[in-house]
């Protein structure tokens, strides 16, 4: 059994207008959990990975038209995978995104990308919900 933990806390500043104002578009924190099992005859291996991505603040929205808020949540993100092992090959199995976090709305006024309030640039979070994949891994033999 093997487990890895880390947190790490971020205040990253940039003057505007000569104001300093914290950065946007950047978590606040991120705290990270990996768990791995591997069966005493290395036949099996399960995998879970943990990210808890800290809520952030947005860039100022316009004071007469907000088309954003001025923060965003916290979030996190749930990846796992199941191995089989064989003696030169092994299968898997696994899923990203379990949780199936996305961001809502993750581009301003997508439905008239030539107008004046269309914006692609407030990404703060996943696009994409749970993916399930399956692979094949083949190992070489060492000459």
């Amino acid at each position: 059994f093997q487990a890895t933990a880390a947190y790490r806390i971020s205040d990253v500043k940039t003057t505007y207008n000569g104001t300093l104002k914290t950065k946007p578009l950047m978590s606040d924190y991120k705290a990270f959990l990996s768990l791995s099992y591997q069966t005493p005859l290395k036949k099996w291996q399960c995998d879970l990975t943990s990210q808890l991505n800290g809520g952030g603040r947005m860039p100022d929205p316009d004071t007469s038209n907000p088309l954003w808020n001025k923060k965003f949540d916290a979030f996190t993100m749930l990846n796992a995978q199941v191995t089989k092992y064989f003696r030169t090959w092994s299968v898997y199995l696994g899923a990203e995104n379990l949780l199936d976090v996305v961001q809502p709305n993750p581009i301003i006024g997508y439905d008239n990308p030539w107008g004046q309030n269309f914006d692609s640039s407030m990404v703060w979070g996943p696009l994409h919900g749970m993916k399930i994949y399956i692979g094949f891994r083949y190992n070489l033999e060492r000459m």
